[in-house]
C-alpha cells in the first residue's frame, strides 16, 4: 500500500477523521498532516484532540486570544500525541504566517468564521471550519472564492444539523 499524501487527507475531510476516518498506513514524522488550532474553546479542543490522537496528524499550533485557555488546551493536546506541545499564539496571523502548518481548524467565535477562514486560504492552509461558516449570502460566497482562487480544501462541519433534536427545535 503506498502512504496516502497529505493533500489526499485533506480532501478526504478532516471532519472525517473525527468521526471514524479508516485507519491509514503509518507515516513518517515529516508526512503527517500538521494542524492548527484558533479557537481553543471547548469545539476547537475537542476537534482538535481527535485529530491529534491520529498517528498520521500532529497538532504544532495553538491560537487563542485567552491565554489560560491557550495553555490548558495545549496540555491536553500534548497528552493526546506523546508529550509533543504544540507552539502557542494569541493572534491568528502567527498560525497562517507558520509555512510547517499545513491545516486549520477554525473553532473561533461564530462571526470570525468566515474572516479566519478567508485568511487561512489565503496563506495557503487547507480548512475545517465549525458552523456557521458565514452569517449571510456574501461572505459564504467570498469564502468560496478564496477556497477556489487559492485551491484549498474547505471543510466546514455540519454535525447533528439533521439531529432529530434540532428538527424538533426548528419546527417548533
Amino acid at each position: 500500500m503506498n502512504p496516502i499524501k497529505r493533500r489526499t487527507f485533506l480532501k478526504a475531510g478532516l471532519a472525517s477523521s473525527v468521526i471514524g476516518f479508516p485507519s491509514l498506513q503509518a507515516l513518517g514524522a515529516n508526512d503527517r498532516v500538521q494542524v492548527a488550532l484558533v479557537g481553543c474553546g471547548g469545539r476547537g479542543t475537542q476537534v482538535t484532540s481527535s485529530l491529534a490522537s491520529r498517528s498520521d496528524v500532529v497538532c504544532t499550533q495553538l491560537c487563542d486570544i485567552h491565554e489560560d485557555r491557550l495553555a490548558r488546551t495545549a496540555d491536553f493536546i500534548a497528552k493526546q500525541q506523546g508529550g509533543v506541545k504544540p507552539l502557542l499564539a494569541t493572534h491568528m496571523e502567527e498560525i497562517f504566517a507558520n509555512k510547517d502548518v499545513d491545516a486549520v481548524v477554525v473553532a473561533t467565535p461564530d462571526h470570525w468564521h468566515t474572516p479566519a477562514a478567508i485568511l487561512a486560504c489565503q496563506a495557503g492552509k487547507d480548512v475545517y471550519v465549525e458552523k456557521p461558516f458565514s452569517h449571510n449570502i456574501w461572505e459564504g460566497r467570498k469564502l468560496v472564492e478564496a477556497a477556489r482562487k487559492y485551491k484549498r480544501v474547505v471543510q466546514v462541519g455540519t454535525q447533528n444539523r439533521s439531529a432529530p433534536y434540532n428538527l424538533a427545535a426548528r419546527d417548533y
